[in-house]
This record gives structure tokens, sequence and C-alpha cells, in this order.
């Protein structure tokens, strides 16, 4: 009996740590998406107000502290660099 005090008060209290860990974990990743909406639009709009893609993303690193927008460039411009072969059936005559 008594070792079955002790192994449920250490049950116990893995599952409070675990319960703390994972609120302090939503509480943490709350904080970030209200600061994402708040500087996403103006990030946004820097972005598209840039002369170049380069340098929107340039206004991006500056703008989007949370790199929500960000990857989402670096991904098109990556894209759009990327070589795409021509392939045979697509050949317009």
């Amino acid at each position: 009996m008594q070792s079955s005090d002790g192994i449920t008060h250490g049950v116990a209290g893995v599952l409070l740590a675990m319960s703390l860990a994972s609120w302090c974990f939503l509480i943490v990743k709350a904080w970030v998406l209200v600061r994402a909406k708040r500087q996403g639009s103006r990030a946004v709009q820097r972005f598209w107000q840039a002369p170049t893609l380069a340098e929107g993303i340039a206004e991006l690193r500056k703008a989007d502290r949370e790199r929500v927008y960000l990857p989402l460039a670096v991904a098109a411009w990556r894209a759009s660099e990327a070589k795409c072969p021509v392939r045979p059936w697509l050949r317009l005559t």
C-alpha cells in the first residue's frame, strides 16, 4: 500500500508538470499569434511596396519578427529562380 502512494504521487506530479508545460506552451503560442497578426499587415504592405523582390524580402526581414511571411517569400524567390525543364508534351506549336 505504501509503494502505491509514492507511485500515485509521482504520477500526479508528472501530470501536473506536463499540464503546466502545455499551458505555458499555449500561452506563448497565443502571444506569438497576436504579434504576428499585429505585424502582418504592415509587413506585407512593406513587401509589396518594395521595387524589387530582393528589396521586398529585405523589408520582410525587418518587419516580420515572427517569421510568418518571410519563409513564403524566400520559397517563392527560390522557385522563380529554379530552372524548369521543358517537357516534350508541353511544347506549343
